[in-house]
């Protein structure tokens, strides 16, 4: 899926993308960047966006891999080139069989790349494992423009970007919705801070997040942080405590983990309840009680400020 992106204020080469969900496109013919409040009529709200390109990222299996070999996870292509680490890419085997991959490791003495979880097909020599994102350049001028920054009192994407492009004959439109921040939604936790919290999470996780030392349970927690300050009508990119924010993905990570083990018979609701309390418990009494500084304006003043309630019946 593609997220809500951030594009930061007077910064050079930075570009927009878009994961196209139905496979890789053989062709991009535009895209078209609107205010999000504009109708499709309106005067494009910007014609700084470069023509739009379909990633290179196309590789092929080098041996047999999947479900049924002795290690699921294992990847035997014929090169990584273009691969990143905590990003999808779409299998598709002769036989008709697709999937999405996660990438977790590549192993730098090889062409082997491991996913994160098992692969559920298996594939041979010769099928393909591509990426199917489409990208285009932001103009250096258009950043550096402070007229045309977010709003930071608005948790909603201030641009729309709709792409329109065509999978195996058939033409679709997708959309990408991003802000221009003076700062990033930024955090710096990782696995030893968490278990710092609380003793021997990196022992309790699931086996497929152990590769990575839990970096895509972090991930998630930052992503579901974002979520709960969008449900508060916080810009999350606004807030201006790092140390809060990191408190908060330490507790949302344990919670996570904790909430996995439950889905599996593991451990007792109890104790998921508990880490969902520990985490709302430190989210009200800092945000919800606001105590931690803003953004207010765009020009990057910040201030304390009520957010808004979550009413409950």
């Amino acid at each position: 899926m593609t997220d809500a992106l951030t594009l930061l204020y007077d910064q050079t080469g930075q570009a927009i993308y878009f994961d196209c969900p139905q496979g890789r496109p053989s062709a991009v013919t535009s895209v078209t960047v609107w205010d999000e409040g504009d109708d499709d009529d309106a005067s494009a709200a910007q014609t700084a966006v470069g023509a739009p390109s379909i990633e290179s990222t196309s590789l092929t299996f080098n041996a047999d891999s999947g479900a049924d070999e002795t290690d699921p996870k294992l990847l035997n292509l014929s090169a990584v080139t273009g691969l990143a680490r905590g990003r999808q890419y779409l299998a598709t085997a002769t036989t008709g069989e697709t999937e999405w991959i996660e990438i977790a490791r590549l192993d730098s003495t090889s062409t082997n790349a491991y996913g994160r979880t098992a692969l559920l097909n298996n594939y041979a020599s010769g099928d393909t494992l591509v990426s199917t994102r489409v990208s285009a350049t932001i103009d250096s001028t258009w950043v550096a423009d402070d007229t045309n920054l977010s709003n930071p009192l608005s948790p909603r994407p201030r641009y729309r970007a709709v792409w329109v492009y065509t999978v195996a004959g058939i033409v679709f439109r997708g959309a990408t919705f991003f802000d221009l921040v003076r700062y990033p939604f930024a955090y710096s936790v990782n696995a030893a801070d968490v278990d710092r919290l609380s003793r021997g999470w990196l022992s309790r996780l699931a086996e497929e997040d152990r590769v990575g030392q839990g970096e895509a349970v972090i991930k998630e927690a930052a992503y579901q942080v974002k979520h709960d300050l969008w449900r508060r009508d916080l810009a999350a990119y606004a807030h201006r405590n790092s140390e809060v924010i990191n408190e908060l993905i330490r507790r949302k990570a344990v919670f996570l983990v904790a909430q996995a083990a439950y889905r599996h018979g593991a451990i007792a609701r109890e104790l998921v309840d508990y880490e969902a309390g520990n985490y709302q418990a430190y989210f009200e009494g800092l945000v919800g009680e606001s105590k931690v500084n803003q953004q207010v304006t765009a020009d990057g003043a910040a201030a304390v400020i009520t957010p808004a309630r979550i009413l409950r019946r």
